[in-house]
Protein backbone atom coordinates (compact mmCIF):
# COMPACT_ATOMS: atom_id res chain seq x y z
CA UNK A 1 0.00 0.00 0.00
CA UNK A 2 2.82 2.33 0.79
CA UNK A 3 4.28 1.78 -2.67
CA UNK A 4 1.03 2.79 -4.34
CA UNK A 5 0.85 5.91 -2.13
CA UNK A 6 4.44 6.83 -3.06
CA UNK A 7 3.65 6.24 -6.71
CA UNK A 8 0.52 8.39 -6.45
CA UNK A 9 2.56 11.07 -4.67
CA UNK A 10 5.18 10.91 -7.40
CA UNK A 11 2.53 11.23 -10.11
CA UNK A 12 1.04 14.25 -8.34
CA UNK A 13 4.50 15.85 -7.94
CA UNK A 14 5.25 15.16 -11.60
CA UNK A 15 1.93 16.71 -12.65
CA UNK A 16 2.63 19.81 -10.52
CA UNK A 17 6.16 20.15 -11.93
CA UNK A 18 4.92 19.84 -15.50
CA UNK A 19 2.15 22.34 -14.75
CA UNK A 20 4.69 24.83 -13.33
CA UNK A 21 7.07 24.33 -16.25
CA UNK A 22 4.23 24.88 -18.70
CA UNK A 23 3.20 28.06 -16.90
CA UNK A 24 6.83 29.28 -16.89
CA UNK A 25 7.16 28.51 -20.61
CA UNK A 26 4.02 30.51 -21.33
CA UNK A 27 5.25 33.41 -19.18
CA UNK A 28 8.62 33.38 -20.96
CA UNK A 29 6.87 33.40 -24.33
CA UNK A 30 4.63 36.33 -23.28
CA UNK A 31 7.67 38.20 -21.99
CA UNK A 32 9.41 37.66 -25.31
CA UNK A 33 6.40 39.06 -27.15
CA UNK A 34 6.34 42.11 -24.86
CA UNK A 35 10.07 42.69 -25.33
CA UNK A 36 9.66 42.45 -29.11
CA UNK A 37 6.86 45.02 -28.91
CA UNK A 38 9.01 47.38 -26.84
CA UNK A 39 11.88 46.92 -29.28
CA UNK A 40 9.63 47.80 -32.20
CA UNK A 41 8.33 50.93 -30.46
CA UNK A 42 11.89 51.89 -29.56
CA UNK A 43 13.02 51.36 -33.14
CA UNK A 44 10.18 53.54 -34.47
CA UNK A 45 10.93 56.32 -31.97
CA UNK A 46 14.64 56.16 -32.81
CA UNK A 47 13.87 56.51 -36.52
CA UNK A 48 11.49 59.39 -35.81
CA UNK A 49 14.12 61.20 -33.73
CA UNK A 50 16.76 60.56 -36.40
CA UNK A 51 14.46 61.99 -39.09
CA UNK A 52 13.75 65.05 -36.96
CA UNK A 53 17.45 65.56 -36.33
CA UNK A 54 18.21 65.19 -40.03
CA UNK A 55 15.52 67.73 -40.92
CA UNK A 56 16.76 70.14 -38.25
CA UNK A 57 20.34 69.73 -39.48
CA UNK A 58 19.28 70.45 -43.08
CA UNK A 59 17.40 73.56 -41.90
CA UNK A 60 20.44 74.67 -39.95
CA UNK A 61 22.65 74.24 -43.01
CA UNK A 62 20.22 76.37 -45.04
CA UNK A 63 20.21 79.08 -42.37
CA UNK A 64 24.01 79.12 -42.20
CA UNK A 65 24.22 79.34 -46.00
CA UNK A 66 21.72 82.24 -45.98
CA UNK A 67 23.74 84.02 -43.26
CA UNK A 68 26.94 83.50 -45.27
CA UNK A 69 25.29 84.96 -48.37
CA UNK A 70 23.99 87.90 -46.37
CA UNK A 71 27.44 88.51 -44.90
CA UNK A 72 29.01 88.45 -48.38
CA UNK A 73 26.40 90.88 -49.71
CA UNK A 74 26.90 93.26 -46.77
CA UNK A 75 30.67 93.05 -47.15
CA UNK A 76 30.36 93.87 -50.84
CA UNK A 77 28.03 96.77 -50.14
CA UNK A 78 30.33 98.16 -47.43
CA UNK A 79 33.32 97.72 -49.74
CA UNK A 80 31.56 99.59 -52.56
CA UNK A 81 30.44 102.34 -50.20
CA UNK A 82 33.90 102.70 -48.68
CA UNK A 83 35.54 102.66 -52.12
CA UNK A 84 33.07 105.22 -53.41
CA UNK A 85 33.67 107.52 -50.43
CA UNK A 86 37.43 107.17 -50.84
CA UNK A 87 37.13 108.05 -54.53
CA UNK A 88 35.04 111.12 -53.69
CA UNK A 89 37.54 112.26 -51.04
CA UNK A 90 40.45 111.81 -53.45
CA UNK A 91 38.60 113.76 -56.12
CA UNK A 92 37.90 116.55 -53.65
CA UNK A 93 41.57 116.80 -52.71
CA UNK A 94 42.61 116.83 -56.37
CA UNK A 95 40.45 119.90 -57.10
Amino acid sequence: MQDSEEYAGWLESRRLIISRLTAMDLAIHELGVRIDGYNEVSREKTLQIANQAETAFADLKKRVAARDLLAILWSGAIGLLTGGLAAVVVELFRH
